[in-house]
């Protein structure tokens, strides 16, 4: 007898009356609850964090170097590392990106928005951000790089300082894991939002 034979899990039954509604609900980008829509916008004063906004066209993000290591240190006393028997592998690159916005506006930057598009040969890949440093006004400057201290680098963000929001072009340090030694054409990828009116949860959106 075959030793692999899955459990079988019987499904519940779903009126298809409830199907239709969940539907017409869903595909009309809102819910109802308590006789009241949501996801409609009810605050016009709020707009999408942590975006660097390149709709503007007075703002521009563009790769001004790459640096390949194997090693990179945060300012939390974590690190990344590309493991000996990987070094003929892979490498980190640690990507300085130049920023062109109106001198005075403050920016922030989440890590997770920021992706790596890249061909290795005929190959091709696309790298998330695993850290992003501090933003300075000037290339040559140190900057420390924030590496996520939880699985994911979704929680690492970064703003402009006094003066970095003062300037007109600043600097900052995106580290991508895992690139391949013949990478060649590189591109900056930067999340936009893609509606200008957001989904607006219930509130409380959960509760135990």
């Amino acid at each position: 007898m075959n030793g692999n034979i899955k459990k079988r899990v019987e499904k519940p039954v779903i009126p298809k009356i409830a199907i239709l509604l969940a539907g017409i609900m869903f595909g009309s980008g809102f819910l109802y609850q308590d006789n009241v829509a949501y996801g409609q916008a009810n605050d016009p004063t709020r707009s999408c964090p942590y975006v660097l906004n390149l709709g503007d066209p007075n703002v521009t993000v563009e790769i001004d170097r790459i640096v390949f290591t194997d090693t990179v240190l945060g300012v939390d006393g974590n690190g990344m590392v590309i493991q000996p028997e990987q070094r003929d592998l892979y490498r980190l690159a640690v990507t300085t990106l130049k920023i062109t916005k109106p001198a005075g506006r403050h920016l922030s930057v989440a890590a997770c928005d920021l992706t790596l598009h890249y061909f290795y040969g005929e190959d091709t890949e696309a790298a998330p951000c695993e850290g992003i440093s501090t933003l300075t006004e000037t290339r040559e400057a140190d900057r420390p790089v924030k590496l996520p201290t939880v699985s994911g680098p979704g929680f690492v963000k970064m703003t402009t300082g006094v003066r970095a929001t003062q300037a007109s072009v600043v600097y900052m340090d995106a580290v991508f894991a895992y690139v391949e030694p013949n990478v060649r054409e590189c591109w900056i990828c930067v999340a936009q939002p893609t509606t200008t009116a957001p989904y607006v949860c219930p509130s409380p959106a959960w509760s135990n």
